[in-house]
């Protein structure tokens, strides 16, 4: 039997997501570029969460640059993503781990 509010929180979710603005840190990479190099978008950094000062403070003092990485060169999406088995090893390529 299935739980309803397994499906009650996938629904907010989901309407939660198509209100947000396209420069949210957590859905877009550009928006979060972008606040961490202006803080001066008074509508999405009123209830920023703490990771996002501390990634812009990195930012502003030197510490880190951010930078764009298209999903076809990230490594990272072997782990987050399902891959076909030539994706997969491409991934694994590109975090040094390909055995040849």
């Amino acid at each position: 039997m299935e739980n309803i509010f397994d499906h009650y929180d996938l629904l907010e979710v989901m309407e939660g997501a198509e209100k947000r603005p396209e420069n949210d840190p957590e859905k877009s990479p550009w928006g979060a570029i972008a606040l961490a190099k202006n803080p001066v978008l008074p509508g999405l950094t009123k209830h920023m969460k703490v990771k996002w000062h501390w990634v812009r403070s990195m930012v502003t003092a030197g510490e880190v640059e951010l930078h764009y990485v298209k999903t076809t060169a990230q490594p990272a999406d072997m782990m987050t993503k399902r891959l076909v088995e030539q994706q997969h090893w491409k991934c694994c390529k590109l975090a040094g781990m390909a055995l040849n």
